[in-house]
């Protein structure tokens, strides 16, 4: 579904985007996150690191902008229903959101 209007909506995200050039840009979720990635991995938990269980290594990763359509550096974080059910994000939380933060 996504799909079908993805064309449209990134001329138009990209526009808006141009506004705020030095903003930090997240995603929340997969579904977002599989439209705009054009070459590397589509799994939040990649860019948080994840070794299984409920382990990161904490070498926490962003989206560069020549992998995605956007042409900026996301980072991905889960849709809110996974951060609260998933004992994984919320151990890691506040170390991803301290990534992004030294990233400015």
């Amino acid at each position: 579904m996504l799909f079908r209007h993805l064309k449209d909506s990134l001329d138009l995200l990209v526009e808006e985007l141009a506004v705020f050039e030095n903003a930090k840009h997240i995603t929340l979720g997969e579904p977002v996150l599989n439209q705009i990635v054009s070459i590397g991995n589509k799994k939040v938990r990649y860019y948080w690191d994840y070794v299984g269980e409920t382990l990161s290594w904490k070498s926490f990763k962003s989206v560069k902008p020549d992998k995605n359509y956007l042409s900026k550096e996301i980072f991905p974080f889960p849709h809110q229903p996974s951060y609260i059910k998933t004992l994984f994000y919320k151990k890691y939380f506040k170390e991803y959101c301290g990534y992004v933060e030294k990233k400015i």
